[in-house]
């Protein structure tokens, strides 16, 4: 990706990360905190569906490319366009450099039999 490509980062995402609180009682409270925005180039890649006796999950892939960070880890997730994308890898350098990276993301959605 050369700098004229850097227009093609149209995509506005939402990151967030996992924070684990404790409640006044001891137990474990989970939410998603959101930490910023940023620029990208969000595209899906493949597409998948599973039928089961009890459920049906049908799972995305999408790529999401920005600048150049370390400081987003896989397991975190982004929002964008009111879906939750969550990176299921450390961030990839494009093309071994240091000014663009890639996640390899996937969306989960599950719902009943219906």
């Amino acid at each position: 990706m050369n700098n004229a490509e850097v227009a093609k980062l149209r995509d506005k995402v939402t990151v967030y990360r996992l924070a684990i609180l404790r409640t006044q009682h001891g137990n474990e409270k989970r939410i998603w905190s959101s930490i910023g925005n940023r620029w990208a180039s969000v595209a899906g890649y493949s597409a998948k569906m599973a039928d089961g006796r009890v459920e049906r999950v049908n799972e995305v892939n999408y790529r999401v490319i920005m600048r150049y960070c370390t400081d987003i880890h896989a397991g975190w997730r982004f929002g964008w366009r009111g879906r939750m994308l969550e990176a299921v890898c450390e961030p990839v350098a494009v093309d071994g450099g240091r000014q663009f990276v890639y996640f390899n993301c996937v969306e989960r959605v599950e719902r009943d039999g219906t």
